[in-house]
């Protein structure tokens, strides 16, 4: 039984969703509407062939694939997003790919996809016009969604996502041989630790510190193109996740910013940043915005970015009642601003991935952590209003 899991189909279901109803509410970074919508005139989605929705003033949807066109009508595009909706809301966190209500879907609209491809950053592409761009425009759009489990945005791997971290004394004394046989005694009790909080706090208690050394070439090379100093900004925060004791679970990367930036005196990749604490976190706030959209459109941590977008800028959100709405158009700050308050920062498996390893081979002792970044989980109801707004359709 092949299955998909909700994000995969809830991708699906505001492809069909937007195709059925043709116009979607634009929301700033918070989510909240801004009282205008955007208009879809055609969607393209790439599969074997390209397929191509025109979606007419009629109330008509016309399909055409491989040079033969098929008319439907939209109002039943929009029964059967009703009918994947309540699909969705009522699984686990996989579906059946071959339910019949899928099958009948996928029929109707010539396609042999649920989701896009894995490689592509964006997931369909639209003709869209706005109140304040009244000119098409055609974008790449990339669906985020609140239901099912939370995707992740920057995939670990093995040896490119890597942040060592040299082990100096807390004092600012050079290690001695003393310090390494300490460190060789207590290597065992660290990797003992299943998590990484607890090793680094083991550290701590024996009198050491960690200090940034680098990371991997390619993503030292896509790091700095976003900001000469951003490895040892994105370093600073990684560290503060993996520092606090605090008892919340989802600290965003937005509240990781806040915090670093609330000491930025004692920290020198931040004090050079601006004149006050303002500025400070206004400065690093932006290039995490641009670290995040970075990886949103085109970067990996595997391969040094070119600096060119695979997708050109147009996020789609399917909020947890099923409400699908479109990120503020023609400007990255509210994507930005999304992103910075929706991701975290997460743990993949240390035996996997050699995070939490406290390494004494080299010259310097170092210690290893992963950077992972996924979007938060989101167990309660989305605050943007109005929560019961009647959905909106042409």
């Amino acid at each position: 039984m092949a299955t998909k899991n909700k994000g995969e189909v809830s991708e699906f279901y505001a492809f069909v969703s937007i195709l059925g109803n043709r116009v979607v509410e634009l929301v700033d970074g918070s989510l909240h509407l801004l009282g205008d919508q955007v208009h879809f005139l055609k969607v393209f989605r790439k599969e074997d062939v390209e397929i191509s929705y025109e979606l007419t003033d009629d109330g008509k949807l016309c399909i055409t694939k491989n040079g033969s066109t098929d008319i439907v009508d939209r109002q039943l595009v929009r029964n059967y997003a009703n009918q994947l909706l309540n699909l969705i809301q009522s699984s686990d966190e996989s579906i059946d790919e071959s339910d019949p209500k899928i099958g009948q879907l996928k029929n109707l609209l010539l396609t042999d996809r649920l989701s896009a491809k894995s490689s592509d950053k964006s997931d369909f592409t639209g003709v869209v016009t706005s109140p304040h761009q009244p000119h098409t425009h055609t974008l790449g759009f990339s669906v985020k969604s609140h239901l099912g489990a939370a995707p992740t945005l920057v995939n670990a791997n093995k040896d490119n996502s890597l942040f060592l971290f040299e082990i100096v004394a807390a004092d600012g004394r050079q290690l001695t041989e003393q310090d390494r046989l300490t460190l060789s005694e207590i290597k065992t009790q660290i990797e003992e630790k299943r998590n990484i909080r607890p090793r680094i706090a083991l550290l701590r208690k024996h009198g050491y510190e960690l200090k940034f050394s680098r990371t991997s070439s390619a993503l030292d090379y896509t790091l700095r193109i976003i900001d000469s100093r951003f490895p040892e900004i994105l370093a600073e925060l990684l560290m503060e996740h993996y520092s606090s004791s605090s008892g919340r679970k989802q600290r965003t990367l937005s509240d990781l910013v806040d915090i670093c930036c609330s000491h930025y005196r004692n920290t020198a990749c931040f004090s050079g940043l601006g004149d006050t604490e303002r500025e400070i976190r206004m400065s690093v706030q932006y290039k995490m915005q641009n670290f995040l959209l970075a990886f949103s459109t085109g970067a990996t941590v595997s391969k040094k970015w070119d600096g060119k977008d695979l997708a050109n800028g147009g996020f789609i959100v399917v909020l947890q009642d099923g409400r699908v709405v479109c990120l503020e158009l023609f400007t990255r700050n509210s994507i930005g601003q999304y992103l910075l308050e929706n991701t975290v920062f997460d743990t993949p498996s240390t035996k996997r991935h050699d995070g939490g390893r406290l390494d004494l081979s080299g010259d310097k002792p170092m210690f290893g952590l992963q950077l992972q970044v996924r979007f938060k989980d989101h167990k309660s109801a989305d605050t943007s209003e109005p929560s019961n707004q009647a959905l909106i359709c042409e």
